[in-house]
């Protein structure tokens, strides 16, 4: 129990209707920095359950008095009142708001799940304030042989993923399913109990434990504390199986934030094995029944774990029992167990049964790492005056991914940009505000920094191109809620170019080549006067031009190979597939289809039909065009039936956005009189043909072309209806018909050019 971590009077600002944002918080530092020594707090009501923060600045005097010189001078506390009296969860000494934001985030959260089940069993361990702020991956001490090689294209089908946790660690492996967005069940087994855990799309739904020997009216043990005790196993088998699934819902935190706790758990685990404590050790508490004053301050330098269990563990390791009894007696299980008696252990609270009670006390630094020399070495790689990392660190930094991705193809993303604050350069503090809102925001290992005069980049792992792109959106509300919190939405302007290394990304991992690619990305934007570009859609439009002007080329084959380039390429450009893909998608098809390769061209329309109903709905002019032309292509292969079906579906969509009177319209009696005709289907043919006759006649005259195309295909349809009937043309021949179809484009066609 920290000396300042009682409860002083604090000056209560407002009651808010949700958590407190960044802005929010700022402001009430802001109170707090202008008045030392005088505690602000804010409230909001969340699921009937009053929460509150509360931030002070203390005074020179009093960190000195309370023996916290040199420590940081910002104490924030978050906490839930129970029986109208205010109740702290954490305490942080920080002057990152960012972080608090976030711990604020993940508390809440966390409290909503944690008020379903008893406190024992959902007890969250006590992890570093950085790993609390981003529940992210790189906390974890990750290498290339923990992440087994998983292609994300078998989450699919039958996945061969199976072996040694001797030889792979499990948080590998979830993060390889995880990247992958596998679904199924993994099953870990050892000599004694077995875990089930149930993925979809690669995040932890469903965990339960199986036992060997199985005790009757024994509760089964499910959720977070199921995954979080498989993470501590060095042993054992692993197998996943994409067939199984289940409706459980038992996880209640992300991945991230579960593979976090339990890195700190196996260190805690790893220390007790060293320490040679067991489930089957005898422990005993040293100093004899301690009251609860005494018991605090003795725990004061230990982890702030639950103050009340660790009580009840140090009063019930009497030296006659075992730590299996002492956990059985008081239903406790792993991920809450494992913390309270390390905490004790390095507390010298506790030791083994037979050790002396002078036992030397476990330092500290062997233990654990104070969070705050974290906090300051971060803050030693960062400039002082902007908060932003060097350039030369930033390249540093940006090489390794270069050096990661080469290695284990590990995604990430790099933005290059420029800000301005009324279409000036943004001041140094202002610059602090920037790097305030990006550590709002960021993962732990996201990274901003300094790269040129008045021009500056972001570095974000595990992100794609549409991940990247949310980012930087969502940072510049950020940073324009911070620096002009009006409703002045232009008052900030901000210009970025990225470029990412994902499953798309094939050009050669030179640094340069890399930096180059995001800069020129950039400087496209600037011209357009656009949020951001990214160096993919730049080369996509860069090749178009190419395309569009070999347009007239005779050699249709290089028009087509660009055009299928672009369509590939058009697949990894998903934040305006409406753009990019549809407009490769139809002019690659039109190109296979002049060639007559209809067997290429129907899956590529068959897509983009079922993405123009979705986005755009059945009724749109461009998806009925889409239609039609699939419609063709079935024609063309000789698949009538299909070709019927669909047809008829776009003359009556024709119909009713048109009339019964217009070319299309009058062109599609047409094609569906031709698709009955090769059918032999005669009597189905001649009213489609007499409705095409009509309507032309009416609306484009007797002598226009199509017309007399209607006409003698009536005619000879009739010769074969009526031989004895004389229905011969001008010409005194009669017209055979061949099954001709002609495809309109609809006169509105709003199809992206």
């Amino acid at each position: 129990m920290n000396k300042l971590s009682g409860n002083w009077p604090a000056h209560q600002t407002t009651t808010l209707n949700a958590a407190p944002t960044h802005p929010v918080l700022l402001q009430l530092l802001k109170l707090a920095e202008r008045n030392v020594g005088q505690a602000y707090m804010v409230n909001w009501m969340q699921h009937s359950t009053t929460y509150f923060v509360e931030v002070l600045v203390i005074s020179e005097p009093m960190r000195a008095r309370t023996g916290m010189v040199g420590a940081e001078n910002i104490r924030w506390v978050y906490g839930e009142y129970k029986n109208q009296e205010r109740s702290p969860i954490w305490t942080h000494f920080t002057g990152d708001l960012g972080l608090i934001v976030e711990l604020i985030g993940d508390s809440s959260k966390q409290g909503v799940e944690e008020s379903k089940t008893t406190q024992a069993n959902t007890q969250q361990m006590p992890t570093p304030d950085l790993a609390k702020r981003t529940g992210r991956f790189n906390a974890l001490k990750l290498t290339k042989n923990a992440l087994p090689t998983i292609s994300p294209s078998t989450s699919t089908g039958n996945v061969n993923l199976s072996g040694e946790l001797s030889k792979v660690e499990l948080t590998g492996i979830l993060q390889s399913i995880s990247i992958c967005k596998m679904t199924g069940r993994l099953d870990l087994q050892d000599t004694v109990e077995g875990i089930e855990i149930y993925l979809e799309d690669g995040n932890p739904v469903h965990a339960c434990q199986i036992k060997m020997l199985n005790i009757v009216d024994e509760k089964p043990i499910v959720g977070d504390p199921v995954l979080l005790s498989a993470l501590i196993w060095q042993s054992g088998s692993f197998s996943f199986n994409p067939e199984r699934k289940t409706s459980e819902r038992t996880i209640r935190r992300k991945l991230e934030v579960l593979l976090l706790e339990g890195a700190c758990l196996k260190d805690y685990s790893t220390y007790l094995d060293s320490a040679n404590v067991k489930s089957t050790s005898v422990l005993h508490n040293k100093l004899g029944a301690l009251s609860e004053e005494a018991f605090a301050d003795k725990m004061s330098a230990g982890m702030p774990i639950d103050f009340t269990m660790q009580k009840k563990v140090y009063d019930s390791l009497d030296g006659k029992v075992t730590l299996a009894d002492v956990i059985h007696k008081l239903g406790l299980q792993k991920p809450v167990w494992i913390p309270i008696v390390f905490n004790l252990l390095s507390c010298n609270l506790i030791s083994l049964e037979g050790q002396a009670a002078t036992q030397k006390r476990i330092p500290e630094a062997e233990t654990v790492i104070d969070p705050r020399l974290i906090t300051k070495a971060e803050r030693e790689l960062t400039r002082y005056e902007t908060g932003f990392l060097s350039f030369p660190l930033f390249m540093l930094f940006l090489q390794r991914e270069l050096d990661r991705y080469g290695d284990c193809k590990m995604p990430f993303a790099l933005v290059i940009f420029e800000i301005w604050h009324k279409n000036e350069a943004m001041s140094n503090e202002k610059l602090q505000r920037v790097a305030s809102s990006f550590r709002a925001i960021a993962a732990s290992y996201d990274i901003i920094g300094h790269y040129r005069d008045f021009e500056f980049a972001m570095l974000l792992p595990l992100k794609g191109e549409n991940e990247c792109r949310e980012f930087v959106e969502i940072f510049q509300k950020f940073v324009a809620d911070s620096i002009d919190p009006g409703d002045n939405s232009d008052a900030i302007k901000m210009t970025s170019g990225i470029v990412t290394a994902d499953d798309g990304y094939e050009d050669s991992l030179d640094h340069d080549s890399f930096v180059r690619a995001a800069v020129r990305a950039k400087q496209a934007n600037k011209k357009r006067r656009s949020n951001c570009t990214s160096a993919r859609q730049l080369h996509w439009e860069e090749l178009k031009q190419q395309a569009e002007a070999q347009a007239d080329s005779e050699d249709l084959e290089v028009v087509t190979s660009l055009w299928k380039k672009l369509y590939e390429e058009s697949m990894h450009l998903q934040f305006d597939k409406q753009l990019y893909w549809t407009r490769a998608a139809h002019e690659y098809a039109k190109l296979l289809a002049q060639a007559g390769r209809y067997s290429q061209v129907v899956p590529i329309l068959s897509d983009l039909l079922c993405f123009k109903t979705d986005q755009l709905g059945p009724d749109h002019i461009t998806t009925i065009g889409t239609a039609g032309e699939l419609a063709h292509c079935y024609y063309a292969q000789g698949r009538y039936d299909d070709a019927e079906l669909l047809s008829q579906g776009v003359l009556s969509a024709f119909e009713k956005h048109y009339g019964s009177e217009a070319p299309i319209v009058a062109a599609w009696y047409y094609n569906l009189a031709s698709l009955f005709y090769v059918q032999q289907k005669y009597a189905k043919a001649e009213p489609m043909y007499k409705k095409s006759l009509d309507t032309r006649k009416k609306i484009l005259g007797p002598d226009h072309p199509d017309t007399k195309k209607s006409q003698a295909s009536y005619d000879s349809l009739m010769k074969i209806l009526n031989p004895e009937k004389d229905t011969a043309d001008e010409d005194g021949d009669f017209k055979l018909i061949t099954g001709s179809w002609k495809v309109y484009q609809p006169e509105t066609d709003q199809s992206v050019t």
